[in-house]
């Protein structure tokens, strides 16, 4: 182990000899520690060996497990910020002479920052604690609902998860409990081999996925799991007309939003974006969509000089 680590993992406090497994994760089989980078299969810097989704009638959990192969597989073992309040979080990170480091959510340190609110709030992605070039991390946690709202009230009445990394996935796996309140349906792009049984898909194997820059992540040809409900004043509303019903949606996305801290800098796009817009609602939201075609650039889409051309 180099000085370095060495030095973090006593901090840390956390270095630990091998036991084989712990309470929150299983035993790393040999097969794992003798996995090599294959660039001719497109194996290059790491492997995802499980990425699983639980939905429950009152919260979901997820775990996350990452072999890295390489200096640039490291950030396979990062995370993106959390959207939503997070319990129960665990970590570890295991090495091949069988020495490990235990963490928590606390010690994921950002990759950037933003002031949001008057706290400094994570913006790029969460780094755990004593990732190296040959290493394997695993991450659990929860995020608990009620039954009335199950998930998140920052995820509104519709939310989708998009499976796949930049690696090979050897494990994608989605369960959804038989008291799980909301609506739901799994897909994929054609050819995708999925193993279902009732209210659970299995997917193996899973080739890399491109990640262009600025790129939606929901438009990737990529199995994906799709969560709705229609709230009981959404379907009063429907029974009413169109009109009456869009009032309604746009009402209540609104109040959802309301409930979103939004950083120091999304304020100063905003206010920028905003500045002199039409007051005629069609023209507004068609001027708001031009200005910010011309500030992001989205890799799914043509831009508007692209269409001309």
């Amino acid at each position: 182990m180099s000085k370095t680590r060495m030095t973090l993992a006593c901090s840390l406090g956390l270095l630990l000899p091998a036991s084989g497994q712990t309470a929150d994760f299983d035993h790393i089989p040999p097969a794992v520690w003798q996995m090599k980078e294959q660039p001719e299969k497109g194996i290059t810097g790491a492997v995802v060996l499980e990425d699983a989704l639980s939905l429950e009638s009152n919260g979901m959990q997820r775990l996350y497990r990452v072999r890295i192969l390489s200096d640039s597989g490291r950030a396979a073992a990062q995370l993106p910020p959390f959207r939503e309040e997070v319990a129960d979080f665990k970590g570890r990170t295991v090495y091949p002479d069988g020495r490990w480091i235990g963490f928590g959510r606390s010690d994921l340190t950002a990759t950037d920052e933003d002031e949001q609110e008057g706290d400094a709030q994570p913006l790029g992605d969460l780094v755990p604690p004593g990732v190296t070039d040959d290493c394997v991390v695993e991450m659990r946690w929860r995020v608990r609902g009620t039954r009335r709202r199950p998930l998140p009230r920052s995820y509104g009445n519709l939310h989708q998860w998009v499976f796949g990394h930049p690696y090979l996935t050897l494990l994608t796996s989605v369960r959804i409990s038989g008291d799980f309140p909301w609506s739901y349906s799994f897909d994929g792009p054609p050819g995708l081999k999925v193993e279902a049984a009732r209210r659970s898909w299995t997917v193996r194997d899973l080739p890399p996925m491109e990640d262009p820059p600025f790129s939606l992540k929901t438009l990737r040809p990529a199995p994906r799991l799709t969560v709705f409900v229609r709230s009981e004043e959404l379907q009063a509303a429907a029974r009413e007309g169109d009109a009456a019903f869009w009032s309604a949606a746009g009402r209540l996305l609104a109040e959802e939003r309301r409930n979103v801290k939004k950083g120091t800098r999304f304020q100063a796009l905003a206010s920028e974006i905003l500045v002199d817009t039409p007051s005629d609602p069609l023209q507004k939201a068609i001027e708001i969509r031009r200005r910010l075609e011309e500030r992001i650039v989205n890799a799914n889409f043509l831009t508007w000089e692209e269409r001309d051309q």
